[in-house]
């Protein structure tokens, strides 16, 4: 179902829910069997985007390259944010105890949010042009 001529916004969400998936319940199995610094990994998370950024080329509706490639470039955008997001609540919430140590923790989160979110965007605009060279 397209919400505007050109724009899939099914193709963004249904190629982001199995990258997101495969990373909280990473995030969660491996902080509870006791390795909390698994989130510090967010940065190599980035790299989901690319089955992301593929998937969202496969599934998309859009009739136009340049429509495909915006539709992969946000869905990307959006995992490097949730991706960021989650970053930050497990690192404020279940860090530092002092309030220095959690805002420290804030500030890097947002850092890695605003490195995150253009990253992925790249990563899976990237994925999907190189998918539509491939044929389907």
């Amino acid at each position: 179902m397209s919400n505007r001529p050109g724009f899939d916004f099914r193709a963004i969400g249904g190629s982001l829910w199995l990258p997101l998936l495969f990373w909280l319940a990473a995030v969660i199995l491996i902080s509870l069997a006791g390795y909390p610094g698994v989130i510090w990994m967010t940065p190599l998370a980035w790299l989901l985007a690319v089955p992301a950024g593929s998937r969202c080329a496969l599934r998309s509706r859009s009739e136009t390259t340049t429509g495909l490639l915006r539709e992969a470039a946000l869905a990307g955008a959006a995992l490097g944010l949730i991706e960021g997001l989650v970053f930050v609540l497990v690192t404020t919430l279940g860090g530092s105890a002092t309030p220095e140590g959690r805002w420290r923790m804030a500030e890097i989160g947002l850092a890695l949010t605003l490195l995150g979110v253009p990253a992925c965007a790249g990563l899976a605009a990237a994925s999907a042009a190189v998918r539509l060279r491939q044929p389907r």
